[in-house]
């Protein structure tokens, strides 16, 4: 995301990446990553992380590269993204090496699994289910591991108060963020008009510009906040 020219916009990144490519196909193509013709043309640096994470990932698509190599690729994205870009991955003909996570992706992508452990690298000739019995101490069952009826009927009702906890914890999140994202789209939409340079007082201008900081910050945290519980509800 480092290398993108924040000023541009998404379909002029694109049609400078392909210009073999009509400006119809641009769009379409970025349509199937998600963006309409509105979000296309408004400068990159008004989009939200996510947003801006779709891009680069669709960018690099593109290119049809024979190598990817991907570090935590669905942080910040929400779930649909996150669905979009595992079937992606799984059409995709050439290798992918990924460091993630996200069981579910890894789940639906991955065909070997690599250990990295004590300064080698191995092959783990199983799947994520197997490693988490693998790593998870063996200890021998006894009269006093053995759980009642009870206990468990009390695990269960635990667990299942847990996970009622958690889907709303996603919930209460994914609004938070859609709201902020929306506040901050259109302090963002306010500041790349030249008009409002032009004739915004100082003072008002300088609090948006502080604003828009503050609610950049809250979109980050919230992001970071709702991909954490989203893990912990797949797991």
């Amino acid at each position: 995301m480092e290398a993108l020219n924040v000023e541009n916009k998404a379909l002029q990144t694109l049609m400078a990446a392909k210009p073999d490519w009509t400006e119809q196909q641009c769009r379409n193509y970025l349509g199937g990553w998600g963006f309409p013709a509105e979000m296309t043309t408004r400068p990159i640096h008004t989009l939200s992380g996510g947003e801006k994470a779709r891009l680069v990932l669709s960018l690099v698509a593109v290119e049809t590269p024979a190598v990817l190599i991907l570090d935590e690729p669905t942080n910040h994205l929400d779930l649909e993204m996150r669905d979009a870009l595992a079937m992606a991955l799984q059409q995709y003909s050439g290798t992918v090496i990924i460091v993630s996570h996200d069981r579910s992706l890894l789940d639906k992508t991955v065909d070997d699994f690599w250990v990295i452990q004590e300064g080698s690298l191995a092959v783990f000739s199983g799947d994520l289910s197997d490693y988490t019995t693998a790593i998870k101490p063996q200890r021998p069952r006894t009269e006093s591991t053995n759980p009642s009826k009870k206990n468990l009927r009390k695990e269960r009702a635990q667990r299942r108060e847990n996970l009622g906890r958690l889907r709303k914890q996603v919930k209460e999140l994914e609004s938070k963020l859609e709201k902020f994202n929306l506040e901050l789209k259109q302090m963002e939409s306010k500041l790349a008009d030249q008009e409002t340079y032009a004739s915004m007082p100082a003072e008002e201008l300088e609090a948006l510009l502080a604003r828009t900081g503050r609610y950049r910050n809250r979109v980050k945290e919230t992001e970071e906040a709702w991909l954490s519980a989203s893990e912990k509800l797949e797991v």
